[in-house]
């Protein structure tokens, strides 16, 4: 309960606490990201964010297909991703400073080709 307890009011200083990685900034490009996708707000997320799990951006992910793809093509370099699935949600943060970079869904059912033929 101690980071959920942190992340309380460090929201209000535009950063976030997660157990495995640490101080996390946030942007107003994510604030914006967020809404747009998911209409959430930080402050939303904050109960959420010490639930995410981690996935290392060097590392395929086998849990995921939307993560995976993203890790296969180098599209977010030098990054890690936090995702929960019961919110459809994953936040990708850029290693180098620690900040949010974007929020990506993991509903996938949009890539799949139509196969009914």
């Amino acid at each position: 309960m101690e980071i959920l307890e942190k992340n309380q009011m460090s929201y209000i200083f535009n950063e976030l606490h997660h157990p495995i990685v640490g101080k996390i900034g946030v942007t107003i490009h994510i604030k914006q990201r967020l809404f747009e996708r998911k209409r959430l707000s930080i402050k939303d997320l904050v109960s959420y964010f010490h639930n995410m799990k981690f996935q290392r951006g060097d590392r395929r992910c086998q849990h995921l297909r939307v993560i995976d793809q993203k890790i296969a093509q180098c599209t977010y370099p030098n990054c890690d991703y936090l995702y929960m699935k019961s919110l459809n949600l994953a936040i990708v943060i850029s290693r180098i400073d620690n900040n949010m970079v974007t929020c990506l869904d993991l509903n996938t059912d949009y890539y799949k080709p139509n196969n009914k033929y």
